[in-house]
C-alpha cells in the first residue's frame, strides 16, 4: 500500500513538474526574455521523458492502489525490458548530449545519472529474467 502512494506521489509530482516547464517554456519565456523554445527538440525530448515517467508511475499506483488486487504481477518481462532500455537510452543520450556540446564542467554528474540509470536497466532486465524463469516454473 506504501508503494502504491509512493508511485502516486511521484505520478503527481512529475505531472505538476510538466504543468510548470509548460508555463515556463510557453508562457513566460516569450513574453519575458523573447525566447520561443517551445517547438525545439531538446525542449520536446525533456516533456516526452517527464510525461513518459508521469504515465508509467500513475499506472503503477493505480495497479497497486486497487481494492481488488489482479493474480498478475504488476509488470510482464516485457514492460520491464522496455523500462530498462529507457533508462539505458536516456543516461547514454545525455552523456552523449553533453560531450557533442561541450559541457565538460557538466561531465561527471552526466557521468553518475549514465551510472545510476544503467543500474537501473540492469535491475530492471535482471528482475525480467527472474519473472520469466519463475513463469517457466509454474
Amino acid at each position: 500500500m506504501f508503494v502504491g502512494w509512493a508511485c502516486a506521489l511521484i505520478s503527481i509530482s512529475f505531472s505538476s513538474l510538466i504543468v510548470f516547464l509548460a508555463y515556463i517554456v510557453g508562457w513566460r519565456n516569450p513574453r519575458q526574455y523573447g525566447s520561443h523554445d517551445l517547438l525545439k527538440l531538446d525542449t520536446l525530448g525533456i516533456f516526452a521523458i517527464v510525461l513518459t515517467i508521469a504515465v508509467v508511475f500513475s499506472m503503477f499506483a493505480f495497479r497497486l492502489l486497487q481494492k481488488k488486487k489482479p493474480k498478475q504481477r504488476l509488470m510482464s518481462p516485457l514492460v520491464l525490458k522496455v523500462w530498462g532500455t529507457f533508462f539505458a537510452i536516456g543516461g547514454a543520450i545525455g552523456l552523449i548530449d553533453g560531450i557533442a556540446n561541450h559541457r565538460w564542467q557538466q561531465l561527471p554528474q552526466l557521468g553518475e545519472m549514465l551510472a545510476g540509470s544503467n543500474s537501473m536497466a540492469v535491475a530492471a532486465f535482471a528482475l525480467a529474467r527472474i519473472w520469466k524463469d519463475d513463469d517457466r516454473v509454474v
